[in-house]
């Protein structure tokens, strides 16, 4: 996890030296204080070690030498700076602290994270510096060990760095939650993210998610679907939510709530993908409402969301015929057939025209899948002889029936149907061969 050098130089840069202040942009960058409320007991506490702690100054000469190493600095001569940082050879603890957190900004300023976590520990390590110093020199650390993946460190540091500042930071505990979710402590994650949601000056979806993963990574589910549904009351317009809060119910075959949840959804119009409408139908059908899951797939096509395809339409058709509207389902699996040439779509028309009772349209259809070499043949020659006896095509009917003799699978039905039809053409005074 590199951190641009924006940011860190933003982060870090605060000192002071000579007693002449330096730009402080991560306090610039802080929204103007609010007033003040009454101190708590902890506050106080923390007020009274901070008078304790003692004010030591650099020595003249390390001064005069830090002065000039950061003029250097200031016109943009990063490693010249460097260099003369280098040079200086403190004698104090302080002045060697306050030497080295100087020397690992620059470094953090020109990249090199390493050297810069190196001396600002060396610096911190001392524990000689200014109280502001000291504290910021804990943060720097944090922010550097998140970067460099030592995510104990970056913990450490952050409890270091709150021990000395009692402000309660959404960035340090975002930062805090994501160190434990790499160290697989899930419980501190949630305790964590906890405090981001907490503390966060806006709300953020992040902390959620966060919180979100670790109870799936622990097998919480339930506990994940409190979370989304926390997330949905904060961001009713995002749309993630609505769509993971549907997956999470799916993943406990909680089918009528994952419904539920994807109408809403796609009421609100956060629907984009196809996949997305595939599935609202499918859950439509589960549910017994297949008509539904047929139409609004049915629309989504026309819109040019849903792609026209034969699995696509394959779908609606089965959806249409488990709605018993058999008609409409004949026609998509028509429709199905000619997109993907195959000769189970037409027979499915053809079953779907039968029990429709369009028997005039399931011949075609059937007769169409034995074109295609349907490998159902003798299924389909089977349905032949009934809707051809019912569209009072006695002479096809009667055929179809003396072909299916050959099928062991239908012969003795051919049998039956061979003499039906012979006394139906003869009693209505008709020809059957």
């Amino acid at each position: 996890m590199k951190l641009s050098r924006l940011i860190l130089t933003a982060l870090l840069y605060g000192s002071v030296v000579t007693g002449v202040s330096l730009p402080n942009l991560a306090v610039a960058a802080e929204e103007k204080k609010k007033p003040a409320k009454p101190k708590t007991p902890e506050q106080i506490a923390l007020e009274a070690k901070k008078k304790k702690r003692p004010v030591e100054v650099m020595s003249e000469k390390v001064g005069k030498q830090v002065g000039e190493a950061y003029t250097l600095a200031l016109e943009d001569k990063l490693k010249e700076a460097i260099a003369a940082f280098k040079e200086i050879e403190p004698k104090k603890e302080f002045d060697n602290a306050y030497v080295n957190r100087l020397l690992g900004i620059l470094y953090a300023q020109d990249g090199d994270y390493k050297l810069a976590y190196k001396h600002i520990k060396i610096a911190a390590d001392l524990d000689v510096l200014g109280w502001d110093d000291q504290a910021s020199s804990y943060q720097i650390l944090a922010t550097l060990s998140l970067s460099e993946e030592k995510y104990a460190d970056t913990i450490m540091y952050y409890d270091k760095w709150y021990e000395f500042t009692l402000k309660h930071d959404e960035n340090a505990y975002a930062a805090k939650a994501y160190s434990y979710y790499q160290l697989k402590q899930y419980d501190k994650v949630i305790e964590e993210s906890d405090k981001v949601i907490k503390y966060a000056k806006k709300p953020k979806s992040d902390p959620y998610q966060m919180k979100m993963t670790a109870y799936l990574d622990t097998k919480q589910n339930d506990k994940a679907i409190e979370v989304a549904n926390d997330a949905l009351k904060v961001f009713p317009e995002d749309k993630k939510w609505w769509l993971i809060l549907g997956q999470l119910y799916l993943s406990q075959e909680n089918f009528e709530k994952a419904l539920s949840s994807y109408v809403l959804s796609e009421k609100q119009g956060f629907f984009t993908k196809e996949n997305e409408y595939i599935l609202l139908g499918q859950l439509y059908s589960m549910q017994g409402t297949p008509y539904k899951g047929a139409v609004i797939l049915e629309e989504q096509i026309k819109k040019g969301l849903v792609k026209k395809t034969a699995k696509n339409l394959g779908y609606i058709a089965t959806y249409y015929r488990q709605a018993m509207n058999f008609e409409e389902a004949a026609d998509t699996y028509m429709l199905s057939g000619a997109e993907s040439n195959d000769p189970e779509d037409y027979r499915k028309a053809g079953e779907s025209y039968n029990l429709a009772g369009d028997y005039k349209k399931a011949i075609k259809a059937y007769k169409k899948a034995l074109e295609l070499d349907s490998p159902k043949a003798d299924l389909v020659k089977n349905a032949l002889i009934d809707v051809s006896f019912y569209a009072e095509d006695y002479k096809s009917a009667y055929k179809y029936a003396k072909e299916s003799l050959e099928s062991k699978k239908y012969s003795k039905s051919a049998k039956g149907w061979i003499a039906y039809i012979k006394e139906t053409a003869k009693r209505k005074g008709v020809d059957y061969d």
